[in-house]
């Protein structure tokens, strides 16, 4: 089963601040779940997502 984490973990989790992480959830390809304004990110997803991020730098 996945685990989900908050954006204020997400924010903590790669430091940055809780608008910044917002504002990354909006990009084509963020890994998210939203339902209504509730939004959680899949840990599975996201570690694939932020690995394909830094090989593109």
């Amino acid at each position: 089963m996945n685990q989900y984490i908050t954006i204020m973990e997400f924010a903590k989790l790669v430091n940055i601040g809780r608008s910044t992480a917002y504002e990354m959830t909006k990009q084509p390809g963020f890994p998210k779940i939203q339902i209504g304004r509730i939004i959680r990110i899949p840990t599975d997803q996201l570690t694939e997502w932020l690995e394909k991020q830094s090989l593109n730098k």
